[in-house]
């Protein structure tokens, strides 16, 4: 697994997370379980079933948490140095094409590309960060084709 970059407030959601599924979710899950095997004939026992596969996907989360914070480096976001560039944290209003959007670069843990947060290991983020207000990057799309994005602000 690849080093995972995570910020302290990323690291503490996992281990609440983890604690979650290890005190909670995992124990009712197993009285679920107990319970349907006491019901009788496993072959046709659809709770059992549904309990089955809510263990596997808890157990598979807990197991994909526990190596994201193993694999993980933890980022400090350094608000005193470079204000004005674009790091792990900031919200950059860009041009790209002719639109104007607002994005934010954010660790793997929080990145949610429908709310226009891009994960900091993201090509787009790789070609912002350390940029400027005024400067343009150019980025390769996934077809070979070129787009110039323009960074209107940084926010900090």
């Amino acid at each position: 697994m690849k080093e995972i970059i995570l910020t302290q407030k990323d690291i503490e959601k996992i281990k609440q997370q983890i604690h979650e599924l290890k005190t909670k979710i995992i124990p009712q899950i197993n009285k679920e379980l107990k319970q349907a095997i006491a019901d009788g004939d496993l072959r046709e026992n659809a709770p059992f079933d549904i309990a089955k596969q809510k263990f596997v996907e808890a157990k598979n989360k807990l197991h994909e948490l526990q190596q994201m914070l193993k694999n993980s480096k933890i980022i400090k976001n350094n608000s005193n140095k470079r204000q004005n560039t674009v790091k792990l944290g900031s919200k950059v209003k860009i041009n790209m094409q002719g639109q104007e959007k607002i994005i934010e670069i954010v660790s793997d843990f929080e990145a949610d590309l429908i709310n226009n947060k891009f994960s900091i290991n993201s090509p787009i983020a790789k070609q912002l960060l350390g940029k400027k207000e005024g400067d343009s990057v150019s980025l390769t799309t996934p077809n070979g084709s070129q787009i110039v994005i323009q960074i209107l602000s940084v926010n900090n």
